[in-house]
């Protein structure tokens, strides 16, 4: 494959009716703001462009952070308390930095009031939500490893995830586009109908406890999440707070599943170290270090673009981060720019060119942006996905 052959996709992209968005869109990629970036299995550093190395490395100016997620969270709070962490537009939702540490705490510790311990698995099944970010945190404060479910699972797939890593609580929504999820989870767990929430007894499922809806609603055998946040007190702090003077930030935090292209999806574990050093580094890379940043984020949060490289920004650079819409909508992206003078947009080239093909395109002032992320990857063939 040319090595230069992102470029052409990149021209491909920019290939618009809107000069003024058009002229945006290309300062990102060729102009003099800060390029927009390529996160792809084919990617080129400088060094290889000149040396003709697949890989790299050397001295570096960039030291690794040794500090755990929770850590961080907390240092963010006690920097910029009032400062906005987390915006999520269709829920008209915002989290200060100190809002999001309280919040993640008080629901660390009702994960600990229903028997979750550090290093236990805790699945997230959901689009892009509040509940997200505040599961993200919570788990990482609490030493549980957080469990990245693919919302668009079928049955046999949440099954195969929930029992590959033994989850012991999973936080879900109630549906994904024109899925139902607790009628897909009774039918891997049908005992739900009948046991107690937090007294979940599955054979197929031997570590699984608890289920806990992203819903006022009262489903049978679940917690609602709400109760789950008013669930702790003081001597689930204690236990909080006796969990976090033990982390070590090469502890692992958090599973994300392969694709399952060339077969069952596979549990890559992570640490704190491996996920925050590349949020870190990729922040560097946008110049997220010396220019404001407000990134809207419509790619999902179950993968590691939207977790690490977007959700992550909030304590590696105290960025502002933008969740415009449960999952990918044109519109809401760019009416998130506009409103949230965002500084950074992130994206799949489909999702950059389901954007500049919006009617509306010509009409929204992307002006406020100087950077973004464009994520693909190439098969075998060398055909970027």
């Amino acid at each position: 494959m040319n090595q230069y052959a992102y470029r052409e996709t990149f021209k491909n992209i920019l290939k618009c009716n809107n000069s003024r968005n058009r002229l945006v869109f290309k300062g990102l990629l060729f102009g003099e703001k800060t390029p927009i970036s390529v996160f792809s299995s084919c990617s080129f550093s400088t060094r290889q462009e000149k040396d003709g190395f697949s890989y790299s490395h050397g001295s570096s100016t960039k030291r690794l952070l040794g500090k755990t997620i929770g850590q961080l969270l907390e240092e963010r709070a006690e920097m910029h308390p009032d400062k906005e962490a987390v915006i999520v537009s269709k829920e008209n939702a915002r989290l200060t930095f100190e809002q999001l540490l309280q919040q993640a705490d008080r629901l660390a510790m009702g994960l600990i009031s229903i028997g979750v311990r550090k290093g236990d698995r805790v699945g997230i099944w959901s689009p892009n939500k509040k509940e997200w970010v505040l599961a993200q945190y919570a788990t990482a404060r609490a030493g549980m490893m957080l469990v990245n479910i693919n919302p668009a699972y079928q049955v046999g797939e949440l099954q195969y995830a929930m029992q590959k890593v033994g989850i012991k609580a999973l936080i879900s929504a109630e549906q994904f586009k024109t899925q139902d999820y607790f009628s897909m989870l009774e039918k891997v767990c049908p005992e739900l109908n009948n046991c107690k929430p937090g007294n979940i007894k599955n054979q197929s499922l031997p570590e699984f406890q608890s289920l806990i809806m992203i819903s006022d609603k009262q489903y049978p055998g679940s917690f609602t999440f709400s109760e789950i946040m008013d669930a702790g007190d003081q001597s689930h702090k204690g236990i909080l707070d006796q969990i976090k003077s033990t982390l070590q930030f090469d502890e692992p935090i958090n599973i994300q599943f392969t694709s399952g292209t060339t077969g069952s999806p596979k549990g890559a574990t992570l640490s704190h170290h491996n996920i925050v050093n590349n949020s870190n580094l990729v922040g560097y890379r946008c110049g997220y270090d010396v220019n404001p940043a407000r990134i809207v984020i419509p790619v999902p949060l179950y993968h590691c673009f939207g977790m690490v490289l977007g959700s992550l920004m909030n304590v590696t650079h105290g960025a502002t981060t933008i969740l415009p819409s449960p999952s990918f909508e044109p519109k809401a992206a760019l009416e998130a720019v506009v409103k949230e003078k965002a500084t950074s947009l992130y994206g799949t080239p489909t999702m950059f060119i389901d954007m500049q093909n919006h009617p509306d395109f010509g009409k929204y002032d992307l002006s406020s942006l100087y950077t973004g992320w464009l994520f693909f990857h190439f098969d075998f063939y060398g055909q970027y996905k």
